[in-house]
Parts: C-alpha cells; sequence; structure tokens
C-alpha cells in the first residue's frame, strides 16, 4: 500500500483519500502500542513476554561471537543458546539460531559495542534509514511514499522482530539503480551482498539471464561478487564456514520439523501447501508447480516489456516472492519495490490500482492472526495470503498485458544531486 500519494487517488471510488487514512491512523496506533510495550516492558523484554528486539538476539549474540575470535563456535546451537541467556538475561528462555552464512554476522559487530537495547534502537533507527535510502533509489518522492511505506506491516514486522529485511530491501533498490544506469558490474557486485538470503536474487537473476546479451556483465558481477565473499568466508572463517556448509546440509532443510515452527507468518506457496495438506513431497511439488507457472507468466511479461527497466524489475521482485521457497511476513517489504515502480510507471488507471495495494495491505495485516487462530482447531488450514496475492497479480499481470507499451519516461538520477530548472 505504499504509494497513494496523488491527486488520483480521489478517482478510487470506495477508498477516499479520508477512508485512507484510517489505515495511516490503525498503523501509528500499532507502532504507539509496540513502543508502550518496549518501554514498560521488565529488564530485555517487552509486555509480551517476547525480548526486545526478538530475532535480533541471534544477530547480535552473533556479533559477539565473532568478536570475541569464536567464529568457529557461529553454528554450535549450545553455545549460541547459553550467549543469548547471558546477553537478555532472566526472564528470557527463549532462544533464535543463527542461520544464515557466516559472514553475515560480520554486519552486526558494530553493534556489539553498545549494550543489547540500544543496538536494538540503533538497528531500529539504521532500518528507517535504509527505508528512505531505499524509495530514493527507486527513483519515488521519499516524502509522499515513506507515510505509507511506514504503515506497511512487513515493515513493522521488520522493526518489531529486529530482523534485516530492509538491508535486503536497499540492496535491491540499489542493484536496481546500477542496473538502470548500465552500471553493469556494480548493479552485479551489489546484487552478491544478498548472498545470506540467496533465494532474494532469484527473480532479478533470471531477469538478467533472459537478457544475458545485454546484462551479462551484471551477471559477472554478480559472480565476482559471490566468488569474493566465498572467499572472504574460506580464508577468514575456514572453521565457520565448513561449520554452516554441515550445518545447511542436515538441520536447515528439516527446520520446520523443530518444536516451535513459524510456518504461520511464512508466506510462500510452499508454506500455503504445507499448512494445506502437510509437509511433504506433494506439498513441495505443488509450491514447486506453481512457481514454473510463475516463472512462465514472468516470460511472457517480459517479452511485452523487455525496453522498460522498471517494469521487468518490478516483475522480477514479485517473481521472487511468488518462487521463493522461505520467505517470512517482514521479507514481504519487498513488494515495496514494484508496488513504487508501477505506480510512477503510471500504465493503469490509479484509482483501480490503489484498490489493489489495498487488498494486498489488509491481506498481510491480518492473514497470519488468521492463520495461527485456524491451527487452534486444525492441522490443515487455509492461508490467505498466498491465494489473494496471485489473484491479485493476475488481474495485474492481464491488465498490463492489454495495455499498450509506449516510452519509458527518463527518471531522475539519484546519484546525481538535483538542480532546480531556472527558466531562461
Amino acid at each position: 500500500m505504499t504509494a497513494v500519494q496523488s491527486d488520483a487517488v480521489s478517482t478510487a471510488g470506495f477508498f477516499t483519500r479520508r477512508r485512507l487514512r484510517y489505515g495511516l491512523i490503525a498503523s501509528a496506533t500499532l507502532w504507539v502500542t509496540y513502543l508502550i510495550s518496549v518501554l514498560m516492558g521488565p529488564g530485555h523484554m517487552d509486555l509480551a513476554d517476547q525480548a526486545v528486539g526478538n530475532d535480533f538476539s541471534q544477530f547480535y549474540a552473533a556479533g559477539v561471537t565473532i568478536r570475541s575470535g569464536d567464529s568457529a563456535q557461529l553454528y554450535d546451537m549450545r553455545y549460541q543458546f547459553e550467549l543469548e541467556q547471558e546477553i537478555l538475561g532472566p526472564p528470557w528462555e527463549g532462544f533464535h539460531a543463527f542461520l544464515t552464512p557466516p559472514f553475515h554476522a560480520w554486519v552486526y559487530v558494530p553493534f556489539t559495542h553498545l549494550p543489547y537495547e540500544a543496538a536494538v534502537a540503533a538497528w531500529s533507527v539504521l532500518g528507517f534509514v535504509l527505508l528512505y535510502a531505499s524509495i530514493r533509489l527507486i527513483g519515488a518522492d521519499a516524502r509522499k511514499v515513506l507515510p505509507w511505506a511506514i504503515s506497511f506491516f512487513p515493515f513493522f514486522a521488520t522493526i518489531s522482530f529486529g530482523q534485516n529485511a530492509m538491508l535486503s530491501m536497499v540492496i535491491l533498490a540499489a542493484a536496481y539503480a546500477l542496473w538502470r544506469r548500465r552500471r553493469l558490474v556494480l548493479a552485479g557486485l551489489v546484487l552478491s551482498l544478498i548472498l545470506y538470503k540467496p533465494q532474494l536474487a532469484l527473480g532479478v537473476l533470471a531477469l538478467w539471464g533472459l537478457q544475458w546479451r545485454r546484462d551479462w556483465r551484471a551477471l559477472g558481477g554478480f559472480a565476482l561478487g559471490s566468488l569474493l565473499t566465498g572467499a572472504f568466508s574460506w580464508l577468514v572463517m575456514g572453521e565457520a564456514t565448513r561449520s554452516y556448509l554441515d550445518f545447511s546440509r542436515e538441520v536447515i532443510p528439516n527446520l520446520a520439523t523443530w518444536s516451535n515452527p513459524s510456518v504461520w507468518h511464512m508466506h510462500t506457496f510452499r508454506a500455503f501447501f504445507e499448512l494445506l495438506i502437510g509437509a511433504g513431497t506433494p506439498a513441495n511439488l505443488l509450491g514447486l508447480l506453481v512457481g514454473l507457472g510463475s516463472l512462465v507468466g514472468f516470460i511472457g511479461f517480459w517479452r511485452k516489456y523487455r525496453s522498460e527497466p522498471a517494469m521487468t524489475f518490478a516483475a522480477a521482485v514479485v517473481l521472487t516472492m511468488l518462487v521463493t521457497p522461505h520467505g517470512l511476513v517482514y521479507d514481504w517489504v519487498l513488494f515495496l519495490i514494484p508496488a513504487i515502480l508501477l505506480w510512477e510507471r503510471d500504465l493503469l488507471d490509479r484509482g483501480w490500482l490503489t484498490k489493489a495495494y489495498v487488498v494486498v495491505w489488509f491481506t498481510i495485516w491480518f492473514a497470519g492472526p488468521i492463520t495461527r487462530f485456524e491451527l487452534l482447531f486444525s492441522d490443515h488450514v487455509i492461508q490467505l495470503s498466498m491465494p489473494i496475492l496471485a489473484a491479485t497479480v493476475v488481474v495485474l499481470w492481464r491488465k498490463l498485458m492489454s495495455v499498450p507499451v509506449g516510452p519509458e519516461p527518463a527518471d531522475p538520477d539519484p546519484f546525481r544531486r538535483r538542480r532546480p530548472i531556472v527558466n531562461a
């Protein structure tokens, strides 16, 4: 629901400016409630008996592990559990395992120079800064987009969970800005920074692969960045890297069988089918079929819009979210990229587009809690987010495939300082 930002909103029928502002009010209420819960909670806990920063505890502990020279212990679950208990103290008794590659732990080392709660605050502030930077890199007016982006529930989840989704978003936004301006090697190098969650690069790599004659240097930059990252891991953190390879092979594929799985707020087609029919080969195959269908639709879309970087990149990000096997609620913040790009391109009626954004905005707010409620009564439930998202994407695809394609308007270069236009 990011880009409801112009006078065209008045054409949205039922969704008038006044009614749309209720979304901002609801979001503001959520943010205020969260801040009260954090500030009033005992010790490192909030009023909901969750650790302040929640998932950030794993990242902070990983940073402490690196800083103390114990990187070989990054994937020793007993070591990490005891370290988190030491950092947070009672009454915290939970545990968040560090699941990403070892090089990613270095991102959090600077934050370990701060006390835990101050580090959470600094990481949260950085999340807002990265959101602003992402919007600017995409080429939109941050003053108009920012309030709606902040109201998007996945952004709230990113901040309140202490997650790294804003880092993923700014990497994709920077890769887009560089790629659009044909700084291809740099674009590929930047995209390789997302290898801590490699599944989030799938759509962009598919796009570059389709037009490899134009973008082979971007693919080469990605390959070079991947090699440099791998070399750094082996040379600087050899034992940790070997432990991660064993960990990723033996433990990560079985995450769904852990005692406290988070499938209810995992929004992927693989999770949708697991919730509907149970985990196993049939669910994986159905998720794969949906992914293949999404890829076919993406290729058709690319054939029509191959001359329009904004449209093809927007589609690439949507493809990523449709085919990824692992994506939780905070990862949906990446939908801000195609939402902004599609709005700025202005190919569809903005009143209709507003309605589509509202549907997605409400869906992601309530789909997780509804799924969790359903699980109280049955082990086989329907997760609403994915079928509603799929229906919205299909309608958007059909509408965009039916409109004529004209020359894409030039957009301002975020790497250059803007100068006012002076009339002669």
